[in-house]
């Protein structure tokens, strides 16, 4: 259990009161999940609730002429950029202490005996918290995970409702289809050759001056496990080290987040990671499909908002936020808390889903 700096106690003099503790929760530790800790979203934070969303770019980047030093000078084409504005969705999540949480209650682990200790309030607000921060961080992956896996900006309620769907959806906001590509797994095909095909294509697709570091695919485990278990590659998967020394960029990056919890594979310059990740009841990556995309530059971000709280007007918002307000009745203890965010894909040409066949 995480140790909070602060007492946490019971301060009857704060019945009725909003106290701000938000720097109280932001001392627990975030669980990212994979696509968090793989950096694919860079995070910034505004002090608005209205956000620009990206749309094409178009980037005229050239060769340059040379000019005798007396003459004159070259001036780059400047792209066209457009966008359309958004506003940061609102997620608030709520919980409480009750009297009945603590009269006579054991705290987890105790065995009843003299001297025991009881539940006590400040133990119970920790454990609390802890949860509501896994719900937000379990929230912003799948968020991340959808953004990745669809293009869609996560707000489910609505509230991002566009004129062509329940939320905004980047393919559409640049007027693209996203791209699909189909490996070869039939058993007695060579993978290699819609591996490579893949990786030519995702090659393609990068527009000038997108920095690349080595190619991912995000698996279900029904596509790693035919890729893995393949006639041509079940005896190299089995040999293989973790990760090749021709992606030491890639591998660094990574390394910190895959830990024991994935399995990979490298094969044709493309690192193949199992990502079995459920949240909700939903599965991150659909069955029998991946998601590729280019590691190296952020393929977006998530623009996180202030609290609806005049405290934090005009503030620079942090991740997540946490008040707390002693009912009036001296009956319960409000927990609140809160994040506001925005999940964008700002280069959906850049990411593409992967399938596969057998016959």
């Amino acid at each position: 259990m995480a140790q909070i700096n602060k007492a946490l106690g019971y301060n009857p003099t704060n019945i009725g009161r909003v106290v701000d503790m938000t720097p109280e929760i932001l001392q627990i530790p975030m669980d990212w999940g994979l696509i968090g800790e793989m950096g694919v979203f860079r995070s910034s934070f505004g002090t608005q609730k209205n956000f620009m969303i990206p749309t094409r770019t178009e980037d005229k980047a050239g060769l340059i002429v040379d000019r005798s030093y007396e003459g004159g000078r070259n001036n780059r084409l400047q792209g066209e950029r457009s966008g359309i504005l958004g506003k940061v969705p609102h997620f608030p999540l709520d919980d409480a202490i009750r009297p009945a949480d603590l009269d006579g209650q054991l705290a987890p682990g105790v065995v009843l005996e003299a001297g025991t200790q009881l539940e006590t309030v400040a133990r119970l607000r920790v454990e609390k918290m802890e949860g509501l921060l896994r719900d937000h961080a379990q929230t912003k992956e799948y968020a991340r995970g959808l953004a990745l896996v669809t293009g869609d900006v996560y707000a489910p309620s609505g509230t991002l409702k566009t004129s062509y769907g329940n939320t905004i959806n980047m393919y559409n906001e640049w007027g693209i289809t996203r791209k699909t590509s189909t490996l070869n797994l039939a058993p007695t095909a060579n993978p290699k050759i819609t591996v490579d095909e893949l990786f030519a294509a995702m090659q393609a697709d990068a527009y000038a001056g997108d920095r690349l570091d080595g190619f991912v695919v995000l698996c279900s485990p029904e596509l790693f496990g035919t890729l893995t278990n393949h006639p041509y590659l079940a005896d190299l998967f089995t040999q293989a080290s973790n990760f090749p020394q021709s992606q030491p960029f890639l591998v660094d990056r990574l390394r910190s987040a895959l830990g024991a919890r994935y399995r990979q594979f490298v094969y044709g310059g493309i690192l193949f990671i199992e990502y079995p990740g459920v949240i909700g009841g939903q599965r991150v990556i659909p069955k029998d499909k991946g998601v590729a995309f280019p590691m190296g530059d952020a393929l977006g971000f998530m623009q996180f908002a202030p609290a609806q709280r005049f405290s934090s007007i005009n503030q620079t918002a942090v991740e997540a936020y946490y008040f707390e307000k002693l009912g009036e009745n001296d009956d319960k203890i409000e927990m609140m808390t809160e994040s506001n965010f925005a999940t964008v894909l700002a280069k959906p040409y850049l990411v593409r889903t992967v399938g596969f066949t057998i016959t």
